[in-house]
């Protein structure tokens, strides 16, 4: 079972709508139409997810049964055509600090936003 949060806040003209992991449907791009902010969970396809964590593909795409890709996110905006679109969750770097992978880089998830 999938457990989606999302809300649409009303105030004074202006409209903001969040939802949290979520596979994308259009019911939230419906309820995100017209918003004046939209802000959406995106998430590394799972073939990214799965190369970074050296994990194998098939629980990377079990992973992706709660989040959205940036392909589905840019569908879910063009629906709902909000003012601005902002997705977050995190991005795929490499960097110096966090977790050494067995080749001896060493790889963070860091805030995308």
């Amino acid at each position: 079972m999938i457990v989606i949060l999302g809300i649409r806040l009303e105030w004074n003209g202006l409209t903001l709508v969040y939802t949290a992991d979520s596979q994308p449907s259009t019911f939230e791009a419906e309820q995100g139409t017209g918003a004046d902010v939209f802000i959406h969970e995106i998430f590394a396809s799972a073939e990214e997810f799965a190369h970074y964590n050296h994990m194998p593909i098939e629980a990377a795409y079990g992973v992706m049964e709660e989040h959205t890709t940036p392909a589905e996110l840019g569908r879910v905006y063009t629906i709902a055509k909000p003012r601005l679109g902002v997705g977050m969750h995190f991005t795929l770097e490499t960097t110096s600090s966090t977790r050494s992978s067995s080749a001896g880089e060493r790889r963070t998830m860091a805030p995308c936003c």
